[in-house]
């Protein structure tokens, strides 16, 4: 601890600085004044020696209150910082909770609120997202003290895209100077009525958010940027109403999409099923529970796919399955566990890695054409019978292709030739003359069907 002696202020003061070495650095601590206004004489090195004591204890008391008063900022600026960044972290998790894209609104609710709770003089902010730069298309959301006043009204603001373009930012201290009469009241309405004064227009990522005060003057650059903080906080929330918003509309699509699929499969007079990777059916259209003789698809939602199949059909129906896992498509015909037929396909559907993640398939009862075709194949071939019986061949003639479709086994008798012989064009054969004898009837070209035509064919031999 030393004492020098500097020149006095007047000839009446000595000043005295304390100074204390702390690490080989000199810190003077203050001054030490003294009135010599009393004696008339000036201070001498003896002088000085009798008020080391006193130095030394007024140095060291005014050094602690120096660090002391330190500690208190630092101590105040580590609490502000913290309650700026706890606002901020309330104002995130407010973020975080949004669930639609209506929920902005209340963040900024939650933002005024964390801001005004800074002991920042904000009455009312407005997030300005930029939509369309070229076009200076901007999306405005307002909240004030009173409550929510806009929500992404969308309008054009060329001033505030130009502060985005340039990053800079607008003050103004006091709108009734700046902006008076008309003006005034115009902008005022925005807010609902809220009597603005100070208006801060400050950029950040997305736009530009303004904070609004009712008292003149009201920010100081330590809210610039605390608000900017904010602001790139409140950005998140803005994306997250951008991807609420998409998220909202593919959900409204798929929805639709579904609707309409669900109406053309109900619609459907085939029977429409989904079966999983277990062979389980998970679902059903209307017409095939109708088939199924079931009211409703929660009655056959989790039955094995196989359980409908016919016993001697189940091996090759459990083939098709486990084929169509493998992602194979597969048409086939089965006869059911209640001796009916049906026509039936596998479909899978695949995902994007390829592999199967679901089975559709369609089915068509087909008992009755079954039946049909069972009967018109034992009446054909009575009247084949029949005809045969009386020496006579029966055929079937198609009249597109000109060839024999089939040809009874009475014909070698007739011809010499076996019945397979005829699969060639039979009037177009070089070993046949044909003689018109007439026509027993005859329909329009629209009805070929229906034509008779009565013909004599004269037969040569392989011999000539």
């Amino acid at each position: 601890m030393q004492l020098e002696l500097e020149n006095p202020k007047a000839h009446d003061w000595a000043e005295l600085p304390p100074y204390v070495e702390v690490e080989g650095e000199t810190i003077i601590v203050g001054k030490i004044a003294l009135d010599n206004n009393a004696s008339g004489r000036e201070l001498n090195q003896s002088d000085l020696d009798g008020l080391m004591a006193l130095a030394e204890s007024a140095a060291f008391t005014i050094r602690h209150a120096q660090l002391h008063l330190d500690a208190q900022n630092t101590l105040e600026e580590t609490e502000a910082r913290i309650s700026q960044q706890s606002a901020l972290l309330r104002i995130s998790n407010s973020v975080q909770r949004m669930s639609q894209p209506a929920d902005l609104e209340g963040v900024l609710a939650d933002s005024l609120n964390e801001i005004r709770g800074l002991d920042m003089n904000v009455d009312a902010i407005a997030i300005h997202r930029i939509v369309d730069s070229e076009q200076s298309a901007i999306e405005t959301t307002r909240t004030s003290t009173n409550g929510s006043i806009t929500v992404a009204e969308r309008r054009r603001g060329p001033g505030l895209t130009q502060l985005w373009r340039d990053r800079t930012s607008d003050y103004t201290p006091d709108i009734e100077v700046d902006t008076p009469g008309k003006g005034l009241v115009a902008f005022r309405e925005k807010f609902g009525g809220l009597p603005v004064r100070t208006v801060l227009d400050l950029p950040f990522s997305l736009g530009v958010v303004s904070a609004h005060s009712c008292s003149p003057d009201a920010f100081d650059a330590h809210d610039h940027h605390v608000l900017i903080q904010m602001a790139e906080v409140i950005s998140l929330g803005i994306i997250r109403m951008e991807d609420l918003r998409e998220a909202g509309a593919a959900r409204d699509a798929l929805l639709e999409s579904e609707r309409r699929y669900r109406e053309i499969v109900d619609g459907a007079p085939l029977c429409i099923h989904e079966v999983d990777l277990d062979g389980r059916l998970t679902s059903m259209n209307r017409a095939g529970l109708r088939m199924m003789d079931i009211e409703s698809e929660l009655d056959l939602v989790g039955m094995p796919y196989l359980d409908a199949v016919s016993d001697e059909d189940k091996p090759r129906s459990n083939r098709l399955l486990d084929q169509a896992r493998r992602g194979i498509v597969s048409f086939f015909e089965f006869r059911s566990s209640q001796d009916r037929y049906f026509e039936s396909s596998f479909i899978p559907l695949l995902a994007e890695d390829g592999q199967t993640f679901k089975i559709i398939g369609m089915t068509q009862d087909i008992t009755e054409r079954k039946h049909a075709d069972t009967a018109l194949t034992q009446s054909e071939a009575a009247h084949r019978a029949a005809i045969e019986s009386i020496g006579g061949t029966p055929y079937n003639f198609n009249l597109d292709s000109g060839k024999y479709d089939y040809m009874g086994e009475g014909v070698r008798d007739l011809f010499g030739r076996t019945a397979q012989a005829f699969t060639v064009d039979f009037l177009d054969s070089r070993n046949l003359e044909t003689v018109e004898l007439g026509v027993v009837s005859r329909q329009s070209e629209a009805d070929r069907q229906s034509e008779w035509d009565v013909k004599e064919y004269t037969v040569l031999g392989e011999d000539g």
